[in-house]
């Protein structure tokens, strides 16, 4: 279907270059520490979980605990969407809930521009670990969403994408329960997520870079003595983790 965006292709790239430079204002973007990541299961499927290390971090808290900004990230995922016939975004607890809601609204706003109260909106829903204990634990749709789900065009929004496995949890439970994938939008692809990397569909980031990551065992930083950022990331758990070894 046609995109009934209201911005230009120029529009649009100058609202990608803004947000990028509004992100690194806030602080969302942080360079030249030493961060531990949530650990990824290397290969996919494999049960094999692997911590990693680098230097640099998204802080996506410090976009979307701001309206402002996550109205512009809205506004961008929203127009770059419009026409696909979405009826449901999608994010996964936690940090993707505020963004699926204000996706939706922008994405209701553009697809019906009269909406009045009591008439049909695209909804804005949320999956959750089936096991908050376990990594890389099955996503479900609980709390009745799922009869959201079933039948209709579905699009799964994230924070940030490392290596696309929670996403495809989400795209997973949506499949499974008879709900259409439309596509992913994202803040930021850090890791070269590929579409094959979460279920075949169209994936829409609005920042798209690579930083280096590195296994925790062959880290530059840790032989160098870098301190770990326990601020941001997941640096307390790897702590602790080495502690109890």
């Amino acid at each position: 279907m046609p995109n009934k965006r209201l911005l230009t292709p120029e529009q649009f790239e100058a609202l990608k270059k803004y947000i990028g430079e509004a992100m690194e204002i806030l602080g969302a973007i942080i360079k030249g520490s030493h961060f531990a990541y949530t650990p990824k299961e290397i290969p996919q499927g494999s049960g094999n979980w692997k911590w990693f290390h680098g230097a640099d971090y998204i802080v996506k808290e410090r976009a979307l605990e701001n309206p402002l900004m996550t109205k512009l990230i809205g506004m961008y995922l929203a127009e770059k969407f419009s026409g696909y016939g979405i009826e449901v975004v999608i994010g996964p607890e936690l940090g993707a809930i505020i963004l699926a809601h204000e996706v939706a609204s922008q994405l209701t706003e553009l697809e019906s521009p009269s909406f009045q109260p009591g008439l049909a909106c695209i909804s804005n829903i949320y999956a959750e670990k089936k096991d908050r204990n376990l990594d890389g634990s099955p996503m479900v749709i609980r709390r009745g969403f799922d009869k959201l789900v079933s039948g209709r065009k579905v699009l799964v929004v994230e924070d940030v994408l490392t290596s696309g496995g929670s996403v495809l949890r989400v795209v997973e439970a949506v499949k499974a329960i008879g709900g259409e994938v439309a596509g992913v939008g994202a803040i930021c692809n850090r890791g070269d997520v590929l579409p094959e990397a979460v279920g075949n569909v169209p994936i829409v980031a609005i920042i798209e870079t690579r930083m280096e990551t590195y296994p925790e065992d062959n880290c530059p930083l840790c032989k160098a003595g870098v301190p770990i950022n326990i601020e941001y990331g997941k640096g307390k758990e790897w702590l602790e983790k080495k502690r109890s070894q």
